[in-house]
């Protein structure tokens, strides 16, 4: 039908009474060529997700590190010095959110196989947009003043008071930015 398709050609030489002849055989190998090139997908595919893998742990370790800094921290201020019971209260809510923080982090490192499959849930919410802020900021001002780092946020009166987003994604990708400026500097971060 006119279709080209891939073939293996095996030419031998044979010696008769009337002189040399050539047999040959012809045989179709698209199935072959067809399953090397699965087979060549599934090695990719499963590099891929090897390496998905393993940068999201290392992005996992990384995260996990903050909200962990933030419990010690907080644990290690109530059982020091005289506080008021506001701000035991307060340290406790942090501890609270740090730990519910961590606990979704936990979470995701079991679920592995979103990532395999490229397949991360997204959870959009509605949610108070300054008081998530103010929680995710207090934990991160946490861990810059063990580093004796100054961290300064203020508020702009355009913010929303309420936003609809996937709460932890956003918190994930602002732990990461100013995490990683943390890293950067031994002064101080301030966020407007």
């Amino acid at each position: 039908d006119g279709k080209e398709i891939p073939i293996d050609i095996n030419l031998s030489p044979i010696k008769t009474s009337e002189g040399l002849l050539i047999s040959s055989s012809i045989i179709d190998i698209s199935s072959q060529k067809e399953e090397a090139s699965i087979l060549k997908k599934e090695r990719f595919d499963a590099y891929s997700a090897s390496h998905a893998k393993t940068n999201f742990l290392a992005n996992m370790s990384h995260e996990i590190r903050t909200p962990l800094t933030a419990i010690i921290g907080f644990s290690e201020l109530m059982s020091q010095g005289s506080y008021t019971d506001s701000e035991k209260n307060l340290f406790a809510e942090r501890i609270r959110s740090s730990g519910k923080h961590l606990n979704q982090l936990v979470n995701d490192i079991l679920d592995l196989t979103k990532i395999e499959a490229g397949m991360a849930e997204v959870n959009i919410t509605r949610f108070p947009f300054i008081d998530e802020l103010t929680d995710t900021f207090a934990n991160l001002e946490a861990q810059a003043t063990g580093k004796g780092i100054n961290f300064n946020v203020t508020y702009g009166d355009y913010l929303p008071l309420f936003v609809e987003s996937d709460f932890t994604r956003l918190n994930q990708v602002l732990i990461n930015i100013i995490g990683n400026a943390m890293d950067s500097t031994h002064y101080g971060l301030t966020f407007g």
